[in-house]
This record gives structure tokens, sequence and C-alpha cells, in this order.
């Protein structure tokens, strides 16, 4: 959803890098009159957190193109939203001003789990978002959701033709050890009891459970074939015509299969030397294996166990970019947008969420801790490790976590903070805050909070002060407003060719804190994009005569204008967005695409 500018700028960023429209954005030119959006409409109300369409943008670059009535085609397509579906859509309607045209913004409400799924009137069919379309679902699909409407207790039915011997011996042995010492209640029970007390056996028979045998069977998957994984690694090259360069399926119990996977994506990402204080080398895999592990065992543990996923098993995909994790099922009790916040604990699979807590892998770890903190451990690990945010996408009948591959920091950038002083006293979470202030960021403690999350304001607070106290940053403002940026000092002594200078207000102050804000109801218009006049600040830059004098006699793009100043790619966006918003250039094409040029107006 697309509350305020700075969200609705996040998405059009996306938009423009991916090239396509979003798993929970779709995009209309709507310069024809109104399109037909019902089965959009429908696939986003059969979402968890719903999805918003655009209406007034051109592709392929996502430039502004300007919706013709704004009033009428909200109005058609709320008549949509009532007439074309069943049960009716709430949508939320508001606008924008980019580039001087109108753009909607529908904001499509999710339906309650009890109503759905949505179906077209005129045919009954239901439809969802996979990836950047909308698709019908598949029978199985439908009754995916029918069954999402009470708690899944999928994981405690019974397996018709299993008993206690189909189990690996050595995990049953270390599976009630663990239980007996962390409960005093069972501390002398019998191996019998145990296993029906934590529904590793159904509570009367003999028969195991679909989360008993896959936590601990020899080999499940002989009467459950879609309990495995399978990876496969994409080719860096696609041009070669090979499709897959490594494909394993991983089968066996639940812990082998975490193990087995784990290790196949640390073989097949970079490793690299990283020295520490001591002078000591270690080897320190591209992805952190702890954000690894998590996220596999997430998948694993809390996939969809209802018959309607048979032949679907997990996958996992790494190519040039990216990791993508991807298990049949959605989440239960909380969002996508909430994960990683907080200790949530909302297992999708109860009993065998209790049980993973007890299992051991074959190298003796937990499949998982149980306490509710992993996805923060996950974003730890990446924060500490320079990595990007990861990702992640419910659409009720599958859920994806999506890890980029790649560093937030540069060469450049590594080696402007190894000449930083006291650069050895800067944890992760500084350096990164410290990077984003040479390149002209100014930070709140909520920005902080709403980019790092999840972390706290005393954290937060903590580590921009700390910042303060090297010398390295200045506070300016009072108390709730405070904005802290690169330091003067630095900004003259260190940074050389690679500084951009802050926006300042024409007396040099900065300038006052001011959140996103809220995109205007139908009736009043808002601006989408900020820009230094509406601002009252003066756009200045020190890249700024650089670039300019590079655009003097032609039209470039990003690429060419890094070869012509030898500024990093990066430092050349950074300095281009602030002169275009300043109105000194202006862009042709989409912003992230490699063909949009530059052109200055001087």
């Amino acid at each position: 959803m697309i509350q305020d500018e700075l969200q609705l700028a996040e998405v059009l960023e996306l938009l423009r890098q991916d090239g396509n429209d979003l798993w929970d954005v779709e995009v209309k030119r709507a310069s024809g009159g109104v399109p037909d959006v019902k089965e959009t409409l429908c696939a986003f109300a059969n979402m968890p957190e719903g999805g918003t369409i655009l209406f007034g943008l051109a592709e392929p670059d996502f430039a502004a193109a300007g919706a013709e009535d704004p009033a009428i085609l909200q109005q058609k397509v709320a008549s949509q939203a009532r007439q074309a579906v069943r049960p009716e859509v709430n949508v939320e309607f508001g606008r924008a001003i980019i580039d001087g045209k109108t753009v909607v913004i529908a904001n499509v409400q999710p339906l309650l789990s009890h109503l759905r799924p949505c179906v077209l009137r005129s045919t009954g069919r239901a439809y969802l978002r996979f990836a950047d379309g909308d698709y019908p679902l598949s029978d199985a699909e439908v009754q995916q959701i029918l069954a999402r409407r009470e708690r899944p207790r999928h994981d405690g039915i019974a397996v018709d033709d299993t008993s206690e011997s189909d189990l690996d011996q050595d995990l049953k042995a270390r599976f009630t050890d663990a239980v007996r010492s962390s409960s005093r209640r069972l501390a002398d029970a019998s191996i019998e009891d145990i296993l029906r007390f934590k529904r590793i056996i159904e509570p009367v028979g003999s028969r195991l459970t679909v989360a008993g045998l896959y936590a601990l069977g020899a080999y499940p998957q002989q009467f459950l074939p879609s309990l495995s994984l399978t990876a496969v690694l994409k080719p860096t090259d696609e041009s070669t015509g090979i499709r897959n360069v490594d494909r394993r399926s991983f089968d066996g119990p639940l812990p082998v299969i975490l193990d087995d996977a784990v290790d196949w994506v640390l073989r097949n990402v970079r490793t690299s030397i990283r020295f520490s204080p001591d002078g000591h080398g270690r080897d320190v895999s591209e992805l952190p294996a702890v954000a690894v592990r998590e996220l596999v065992s997430n998948a694993l543990v809390h996939r969809d166990l209802s018959q309607h996923t048979s032949g679907k098993d997990v996958q996992l995909t790494i190519d040039a970019d990216q990791l993508v994790i991807t298990n049949p099922g959605g989440l239960w009790g909380l969002t996508a947008g909430q994960l990683g916040l907080g200790n949530e604990k909302s297992a999708v699979n109860e009993f065998l969420y209790e049980i993973a807590q007890h299992v051991r892998t074959p190298q003796g770890v937990r499949v998982i801790e149980g306490e509710g903190g992993g996805l923060r451990e996950v974003r730890r690990a990446l924060r500490q490790a320079g990595m990007a945010e990861p990702r992640f996408y419910d659409n009720g009948v599958r859920f994806t976590a999506l890890v980029p591959r790649h560093s937030l920091f540069d060469e450049r950038d590594l080696e402007w903070l190894a000449g930083v002083p006291h650069h050895d006293k800067l944890d992760d979470f500084q350096r990164q805050l410290l990077v984003a202030m040479r390149y002209g960021q100014q930070w709140t403690n909520q920005q902080v909070r709403q980019e790092f999350g999840p972390v706290d304001s005393t954290q937060v607070r903590s580590a921009l002060q700390g910042l303060v106290g090297l010398g390295l940053a200045e506070a300016h403002g009072e108390r709730g407003g405070t904005r802290y940026g690169i330091s003067p000092y630095e900004s003259t002594h260190l940074k050389g060719p690679a500084q951009i200078d802050l926006f300042s207000d024409s007396d040099g102050s900065m300038p006052e804190a001011e959140g996103p804000r809220k995109i205007a109801s139908p009736d009043i218009p808002t601006t989408g994009i900020r820009t230094a006049s509406d601002a009252g600040w003066s756009a200045v830059t020190r890249h700024g005569p650089a670039l300019i004098a590079a655009l003097s006699s032609s039209e470039l793009n990003a690429q060419a204008l890094s070869e012509r100043t030898d500024l990093s790619l990066q430092q050349v966006r950074y300095a281009l967005k602030l002169l275009t918003e300043a109105g000194l250039v202006t862009r042709h094409g989409g912003q992230g695409n490699r063909n949009t040029v530059y052109r200055s107006v001087q």
C-alpha cells in the first residue's frame, strides 16, 4: 500500500530498476479511458496485504503520462470493484502530481480471510498475484485459500502405513534427550510417552503424524514425496543458453535437508578473506551463514503441509543478483510487513514448530530456537555484513524470501571508510549511517528506525551521538527534530572529490525535520516529488559543477558521466538526484534505466 510520498518515491524507483510491475503494484497508463482492472482488483483482494494500482504512468520507463480525468477514473474503478467481483472490494484512492501530471493511486484493500477467495462475477474464476501479473488460481490453490479460513492443523494428521519403526533412530534419541532436559514434567517420561505427547505419534494409535515423519523420519519422502527441497544455481551469463549450472534435490528428514541446503548455498556463493583487528584473516561468505540457515529453516518449518500442496516442494534459487527461497503456503497470524520487526511467534504448523525446537541437525545445531527472533537475527547479520535488507512476499499460497547478493558499499566507499579517523571504533551500523551521510543523507532518529528496523530509539540515538562524539557527524535542531549529517570538518578534509554537500537553507542552517507527507484524498491533489523550490532550499552539491560541465555539450547517461568525471556510479546518481530536484538537470527516461540520459538546463 502507498500511503505517503516516501513510499511512492520508493515504489517508482523499484519499478524503474526492475522494468516491470511489482508483485503488489500494477501500473496502468490510463490515457485512452478507464482500463479494465477487474482481474487485478480480484487478485489484490485475495492477497494478505492487498496491493496498489497506479494510473497515469507509462511503461517501460514508468514516466508520468497523467490520468485524463481522475474523478471519472476513480468512479469507474470503484464501480468495477463493486460490480465486477464478488464479494465487493474496498478501494481507497489518492492522487499525486509527478512532473506536473496527475497520477491516481488506488490502494486495493485485502478481503478478510473468511471472505476469500474473491472471484469474477462473470466467470467465477479467482485470481492471485504472481511476480508481476494476475493469474487464475488452480482448484488446489483455491482449496489452499479456503483451508486458511481456520487455524491450520495439517501437521497433526496421521500418515497411513507409518509407525515408530520409520523414524531415524539417532534423531529420535537426540530428540527425546533434548525434551527430557528441557521439561521437568517429562524428565522421567518414557520414549513412547514423549513421542505421543509431542505429537510425533498420533494421540490414539501408532501412526506417525506429518510433523513427526517430516522432522524425525528415516526417509519421509517414501510417504510424502513433496517434503523435499529443490535447489537451482542459475548461470551468471544467460546468453550461453544454459538454464541451470547446478540443480539439486535434497531429501531425508527436515534437519538433514536443512544442513545439506545451507552447505549447498555457501558453496555456491563467493567467499572472501576479511582481516580482523588482530591481523588474522578468515574466510567470510558473501551471504552470512546464520542468515541463510534461518531463512531456509523458516521455509522448511512454516511451509504448507496440507494435501492441497501435494507435489509442491520448497525451492531455493541462486542467480547473479539474489538468493530466493520459496515455500508453498503463506503466513498465519501476521503479515510480511511485520516480519523481523519484533519477537513475533506465529507458527503455521504448531506441532512441527514445537518439535523443531528440540530437533538437532547431524552437526548438533537446533533447527529453530523457538524464541521468535530468528528474522531479527537475519536482519542483524545482513546489516553487519553490509548487505541489503531481505524482502518478503506473501500472496497467500506461496511465501518468498529474497536476499540481494550485493554489498551496500562499493570499493570507493570501503576505501573512504578506511581513511576516516577512528574508523576502527565504528560498528557496521554506524558505517552504513556514515556512508549515507557522505552522499548527502541527513538522518533523524525516526528515519533510521524506518530504514534499518528492527532497531529501537535508544540504539539509534547511541549510534548517531557516537558519530558526533568522534567528530564525524554534527547534530542540528531540537529534541524530536534533530537531524544528523556529515561534519563540516570531514566534508572539507576527508572527502575530496567524493563529497556531496547537504541541502541547507539560504542562511546556512539545516532544514526543519519533516516526515513523509500523506497522499492526498481524491479532491486534494498533492505533490508527489519534492523539489528544491517548494522546500525552500538551495540545491548545492560539490559535484554539480563537474556534472554540469560534462553535460554542457551533450546529453549523457549515468555511466558516461561516471567515466567523464571520475566519480563512482553511486556518487553520480546521488548528485543527479539533487540536481534534478533542484531543476538544474532534466532526466529523459526512467530512473535506474541504463539508457536514461540527463541534460543540463543551463
